[in-house]
This record gives C-alpha cells, sequence and structure tokens, in this order.
C-alpha cells in the first residue's frame, strides 16, 4: 500500500491509498481509500503527506512480516502426509489476502469492536472441518492452535454476519483477483447452477413497505424445492471456473425460477469481473428464450444485454418443439458405438430469439437470429433410469386417481398425464356429470418412446459433437460442488434467520468451498473433505 497524489482537472490535488496488482503480467493500481482534499488536510497539519506516506509504508512493512511467518503455499506438498486441517486452509486463507481486507475493513468501521478477521477464520475452518450451530462452532474454537480464535466471544460470532453482508461483493472480488494472480484462472468457460436452501419454519417473510413507500420483499419464500421440502428457501446460484473454483454466488428469494438468476449473474461478471466473452454452460432450468436472447446478443439494449456470449444448454426432448422431437426420434444420421449402448447425431439450424415480458409475450424489436448446434443422443443408461421412473410415474398418477377425493398432492410435470371430465360413478363420461380426474394413459404411453433421448443445444456451432458433450457434462462439478455444501459444509438446512445473517452464512460457505477447491487443486485431487476433517487439528 502507499498514498498516491491525484490532480483534479480543476487543480485541486486529492490524497489516495492505493495498492498495486498484477492483471495478465501488467501492474496496475486499484484505490483502496480516499484520504481526503491535500489542500484541507494540510492546513491542521502541514506535515501530513510525508506522515501518511510513513505510517503506511510501515503497514505494509508489517503485512509483509506477517505474511512471511505464515506456510509458504509452496510448501503444501510437505502436509501432504502430516496434516489436511487447520494449517493448510490457513495458509491458502492467507494467501487469498482475506486477512488483509478483513483487517482493513475493520480499522476503517468503527462499529466493529472485535476481531472480525478470526471470527471468519472460525466460521470457515469450522465449516470445512466440523460444520455445526454457531454455537457449537464457537464452543469448538478450542481446537484450533490459534490464541487470538480462542478469545472470540459468541456474541461476535452472530455479528460478524451482519458485516460479512455489507462486504460481501467487494470480498467476493477481492478474492477472485487474488487466484486470478496467484493461482490463474479461465473463465472463457463457466458452469452455472441453481440448487435452493430450506429454513425449519413454516411460513414466508413478510414483505415490508419502508418509509419510502418501497416493497422490501422477504427473502424466505416457498417454492419449488430440489428436496422436496414444504418449508420456506432461499436459493443460490453460483458460477465455477474450468478448474472447478468458485468465481461468484448470489443469494435469490426461495421463490424465484432458476431461469431468473441468470442475467444479473452474468451482468455482474461483465460488468465488475471484467470478463468479455463467456461461454455458460448449464442444466435446462436455466435454458429460457431471454436467457439465450440476453447471452448471444451483440449490443446493450435496455440495460439487458452485454452479448458476445454463448451457451451450453441442455434441452429436454419432451419440453421441445415439435421438429425437435421428430428429429431426436428420427434414426437417420445417427452414429452408434460398436457396444449399441449409445449413439448421437447433430444438426445446425437457425432460430429467431426475442426477449420476453413478464407474461411471456415477445418484446417488439428484440428478435435475433442465431445459427445454432443441436446435439441429440441416445444412452442405454439413460433409457434404463428413465424406464424406471416412468413406473413411480405410473405408480403416483394411479394413486392419485384412485384417491382423488382426497386429492394427494401430484408432481407438476405428471399433471399433463391428467384430464379433468364430467364422468358417473362407473366413469363414463356424461355430459353435466361429476367432474373427475382420468389418467390419460395413451399420452403416458406415447411420451415413452423419448424415453433415453436427450439433446444439447448450443452457440458454439464449430465445436466437434463431442467437444460440446464433453464440456457440458463439466457441469456434474458444480453439481458436485453443490453436494459439498450440502453434505461435507451441512449448509442446510439453515439456521440464522435474519437477511443479513443468512447472507453472511453462505458467504462463509462460498469462501470455505473456494478454499476446497484450490487444496483439491494444489494437491492434483489427492485431498476429499473426508481426508481434512480425518486429519484436523493435528500438531506438525
Amino acid at each position: 500500500m502507499f498514498v498516491k497524489k491525484v490532480k483534479q482537472p480543476n487543480g485541486t490535488h486529492y490524497l489516495q491509498l492505493v495498492e498495486s496488482y498484477k492483471l495478465n503480467g501488467v501492474t496496475k493500481h486499484r484505490r483502496i481509500k480516499a484520504l481526503g482534499k491535500l489542500e484541507e488536510l494540510e492546513k491542521e497539519n502541514p506535515n501530513i503527506l510525508e506522515e501518511l506516506k510513513t505510517k503506511y509504508r510501515e503497514e505494509t512493512e508489517q503485512q509483509k512480516e506477517r505474511k512471511e511467518k505464515k506456510i509458504n503455499i509452496k510448501d503444501i506438498e510437505q502436509y501432504k502426509q502430516q496434516n489436511y486441517g487447520y494449517f493448510v486452509l490457513d495458509a491458502i486463507y492467507e494467501n487469498l489476502e482475506i486477512s488483509e481486507y478483513l483487517n482493513w475493513h475493520k480499522e476503517n468501521n468503527t462499529k466493529i469492536k472485535y476481531d472480525l478477521n478470526n471470527v471468519m477464520k472460525l466460521h470457515v475452518f469450522s465449516r470445512i472441518l466440523k460444520p455445526d450451530s454457531i454455537y457449537q462452532v464457537f464452543k469448538n474454537k478450542y481446537n484450533f492452535y490459534n490464541e487470538e480464535m480462542q478469545l472470540i466471544k459468541e456474541k461476535h460470532m452472530y455479528r460478524a454476519l451482519d458485516i460479512l453482508n455489507e462486504i460481501k461483493d467487494n470480498l467476493q472480488f477481492k478474492i477472485h483477483k487474488n487466484i486470478l494472480e496467484k493461482y490463474g484462472r479461465d473463465c472463457s468457460l463457466v458452469f452455472y447452477d441453481v440448487t435452493n436452501y430450506y429454513f425449519e419454519i413454516h411460513k414466508n417473510d413478510e414483505d415490508i413497505i419502508d418509509e419510502n413507500g418501497n416493497v422490501i420483499v422477504g427473502l424466505r419464500k416457498k417454492g419449488c424445492s430440489k428436496k422436496h421440502m414444504p418449508q420456506p428457501l432461499v436459493a443460490m446460484a453460483l458460477i465455477i471456473d474450468k478448474n472447478n473454483i468458485p468465481v461468484a454466488y448470489q443469494v435469490f428469494k426461495g421463490n424465484t425460477h432458476d431461469s431468473k438468476t441468470l442475467i444479473p449473474m452474468i451482468k455482474e461478471l461483465s460488468e465488475k469481473y471484467d470478463v468479455k466473452k463467456v461461454i455458460v454452460v448449464a442444466d435446462k432450468g436455466i435454458n429460457s428464450e431471454n436467457n439465450l436472447n440476453f447471452l448471444v446478443r451483440e449490443t446493450i439494449e435496455d440495460d439487458i444485454a452485454l452479448g458476445g456470449n454463448g451457451y451450453i444448454f441442455s434441452q429436454t426432448i419432451l419440453g421441445g418443439t415439435k421438429e425437435l422431437k421428430e428429429t431426436a426420434i428420427d434414426q437417420k444420421g445417427y452414429v452408434e458405438n460398436d457396444e449399441k449402448t449409445y449413439k448421437k447425431k447433430s444438426e445446425i439450424r437457425t432460430r429467431n430469439l426475442y426477449r420476453k415480458d413478464e407474461k411471456g409475450n415477445n418484446i417488439k424489436n428484440t428478435k435475433i437470429i442465431v445459427e445454432e448446434k443441436v446435439v441429440y443422443f441416445w444412452s442405454a443408461d439413460y433409457a434404463k433410469r428413465r424406464t424406471h421412473k416412468r413406473e413411480e410415474d405410473r405408480s403416483k398418477i394411479e394413486y392419485f386417481i384412485s384417491n382423488q377425493d382426497v386429492l394427494p398432492k401430484l408432481d407438476k410435470g405428471l399433471k399433463s398425464y391428467i384430464k379433468n371430465i364430467a364422468v358417473d360413478e362407473n366413469g363414463k363420461e356424461i355430459k353435466g356429470a361429476k367432474i373427475r380426474y382420468i389418467f390419460d394413459e395413451d399420452k403416458f404411453n406415447k411420451d415413452a418412446v423419448y424415453d433415453g433421448y436427450y439433446a444439447i443445444i448450443t452457440s458454439e456451432i464449430n465445436l466437434t459433437d463431442d467437444e460440446i458433450i464433453e464440456k457440458y457434462r463439466g457441469l456434474s462439478e458444480i453439481e458436485n460442488s453443490f453436494r459439498i455444501l450440502q453434505s461435507d459444509f451441512d449448509t442446510r438446512p439453515i439456521h440464522v434467520w435474519t437477511e443479513d445473517s443468512i447472507e453472511g452464512h453462505f458467504l462463509i460457505c462460498f469462501i470455505a468451498l473456494t478454499i476446497m477447491r484450490i487444496l483439491q487443486n494444489l494437491t492434483k485431487h489427492e485431498v476429499t473433505v473426508k481426508n481434512i476433517k480425518t486429519k484436523k487439528n493435528e500438531k506438525k
């Protein structure tokens, strides 16, 4: 860090605290803090410039000394047999300069009267080593060989969550810059997914009208749960890079459809993270015309599109157009493997993409024409799984039909196989009779012909079929990241309840996952979360 004097066009000089960093091998400066107008500062203290330079020069030297005392990340090999726990995690944490940022934030925030950095460490390392309630994490603080951590008070564990919410965006960006500079990062291809987390409550958060008449929408809302939980939810959208390291995340209210989360996430990636072109790999839940239009549009219109990006999205056959369905089951053009367990083919098609309004209608003057590649494939394993699932679906539908007086819950996707008609007690259709539900078994059986078929759509028409399939399969790593969060890190159910605390909780989980992924890359994936847990707190 150093003090920089900046001259404005009107001749006024301002002082800024800045730091150096490298981007693509070029040294650049970023402002950390505005120190004020030089002329006004010198009225109170004529030597202020030299004193500030000396002060921050000494602080910079102290930071370097603290870093030198930490474990060098290049020495990580020596710990692979000795310890996968706290000390290695701390080395990565320090290398990402999280301590530096949190200590700086504390110094510039008079309301923080506790050691914010060590509170964060206790939260993050506990989330990896032994996830538990905040109270239990506090009780377990003596498991760490860190005297400062052992001085933390329980109330600080909760108060820190609100502060973490305030800095979550800047800290994510800080971590991203350090990963870019110290480990290398390629965001030309990113993987995107959304999952949700439930709370042990039964009512949605109420929407509040503030003093200015603005509606503040409650975060925890009942929606379509990935785990079929009836409680209110929040949704987490996550972007990871080609090395499976998290790039950014956002939290959305629980009733937000997955497809509505992509645009704000990619806008931030393009604007703040300075990613010029990105190919987004995502599942069918993100596959909407609005999202496709947004990604490939070349010009900015109505601040909605940043343009020039691409996509590789999955596409269900049953959810596609008539032409797509017919092409999928038409055996012409398929290339089969020797074992006859897999076959694939592709086509290039021209497609009109519109932006849609809230009612799903096309917005005028938003049409763009794109060339799109569709890769069709059939898998014997996938067909087998779908056949098994179809038999389960049949049982659910038949149970619904036989118990319709009590109207058991039926999955949304199965409602298309239910017909509402007027029938008598014997099931004979009679006009004016009581409306009953009938199983449309004919439609159910006709749709079975598509079992085993799937499609991937992409704007990247120059990629081969195998390259497209390989890139799409990389999406499994983000699903694995969510499994780590949910199972190994015990992210849900969430036990904090204020919006600030919820946001702080997710920042902790994001940082824990980032550290874990970096460690796995450094050790060539020899380290798992289980390894770390079994090796925790071993002295060197």
